[in-house]
């Protein structure tokens, strides 16, 4: 338990910026069921939490200066990639995996 007060003392600002980026995304949605919506930003958290580091690492840039930034845009993104995907039929579903694996152009 002390490790994880720890962690969130020192990172007030990058929790910010993750909520925020969520919090527009609410804000701005249409409306939407309460298990999509819990959907939509358990997506926008793990996208704020797994990517920044990797991104920045390809970007070249300084995480301590950036990280925050890149965490709450990212959060925004991972909320609409999961508005994207759920307003998908089941046949633009499988379209869609299959582009993204790269068997159809």
């Amino acid at each position: 338990m002390k490790h994880l007060t720890t962690w969130l003392g020192e990172n007030v600002w990058m929790l910010a910026a993750v909520i925020g980026g969520i919090l527009v995304s609410i804000l701005t949605s249409e409306e939407q069921t309460f298990r999509m919506a819990v959907a939509r930003v358990i997506s926008g958290l793990f996208c704020a939490t797994v990517f920044p580091g990797p991104v920045l690492d390809v970007l070249g840039r300084d995480p301590a200066v950036y990280g925050n930034a890149v965490a709450g845009l990212l959060a925004m993104t991972g909320y609409a990639i999961a508005k994207s995907l759920a307003g998908l039929t089941g046949r633009q579903l499988a379209e869609w995996v299959a582009i993204v694996i790269g068997r159809k152009k």
